[in-house]
């Protein structure tokens, strides 16, 4: 057996991308179970994404040291305004009623109905950190700057995912929609994790880490 094809077994036996998978097909079935609409489980999936930011900005803290003083707050405005765009649009385009009386009051009760399968996320996120970035030590091999920089792309890929699958919903009717925007999604989460994990030599993540090492540069010769 090849090294590539090593590396390509091993990663899908990963135990965090199992946990991955698990938690993704816990929230579809509760958006059988409970009959979602494609609003509440594009907004689970947002919820996700904060959670990603969380686990991002302690990665960040904890390898960036005193100069997470400023990174951290700075990450903190720049992902918050991120999210809270990209709030604007799903609510908008997905939401019906919601967008019209955008309130609180709304988005906790959309909160309530997608509370475990949110716990189901964070566990599988908190699994990966524990399992890959403590575990395996990913913070000796990674500076600041990657962890600051990475979860643009992979947010990216899987709001796009997100986005055109919730299209498709309109056409497939509910039940297969739903399906059929998980699967999508567990997809493009297994990409970007294996990138973001498994494939240091992808373009994807060598962009990364040389933009990275540049921005590091310059802020040590100013």
């Amino acid at each position: 057996m090849s090294l590539v094809e090593n590396k390509s077994v091993s990663a899908f036996i990963d135990p965090a991308i199992a946990v991955l998978v698990l938690s993704n097909l816990g929230a579809l079935l509760a958006a059988i179970h409970y009959e979602w609409n494609v609003f509440e489980l594009i907004f689970l999936f947002w919820l996700e994404t904060a959670i990603i930011g969380f686990f991002s900005i302690i990665k960040l803290i904890h390898t960036a040291k005193l100069l997470a003083l400023f990174f951290a707050p700075f990450f903190l405005l720049h992902f918050g305004g991120f999210m809270y765009g990209h709030l604007i649009f799903v609510v908008s385009f997905f939401g019906g009623d919601t967008f019209f009386n955008p309130t609180i009051p709304l988005l906790i009760n959309h909160i309530e109905l997608v509370l475990y399968p949110t716990l189901g996320l964070f566990v599988s996120h908190l699994f990966s950190f524990v399992h890959n970035y403590l575990g395996k030590r990913e913070y000796e091999k990674q500076n600041f700057m990657h962890y600051f920089m990475y979860p643009y792309p992979r947010i990216i890929v899987m709001h796009l995912t997100i986005i055109f699958g919730g299209i498709l919903i309109q056409f497939l009717g509910p039940i297969y929609g739903l399906i059929l925007l998980t699967v999508l999604k567990v997809t493009a989460d297994i990409k970007t994790h294996l990138l973001a994990h498994q494939l240091k030599e992808s373009k994807m993540s060598l962009a990364i880490d040389a933009l990275s090492n540049k921005l590091t540069r310059q802020k040590k010769s100013l």
